[in-house]
């Protein structure tokens, strides 16, 4: 699948493909999926849905996590 994505969907070449690593291969299909998202979005004229965030560590919760 992300051979896929990767060539066809992105139009990058095979062998950029298997130099890459696979962290740099995944940030290109997500940011490529992300894309896309925000596209669906703008056309439908739904707002972006903002990305879950991530609690670090206690004291963010004990702050008052997302204040």
């Amino acid at each position: 699948m992300l051979f896929y994505l990767y060539t066809v969907k992105l139009g990058l070449d095979e062998e950029g493909f298997f130099r890459s690593t696979l962290p740099r291969v995944v940030y290109l299909v997500e940011r490529y999926a992300d894309e896309e998202q925000a596209k669906a979005a703008a056309l439908s004229g739904k707002p972006i849905p903002e990305p879950p965030r991530t609690v670090r560590s206690l004291k963010e919760v004990l702050a008052g996590y997302g204040k």
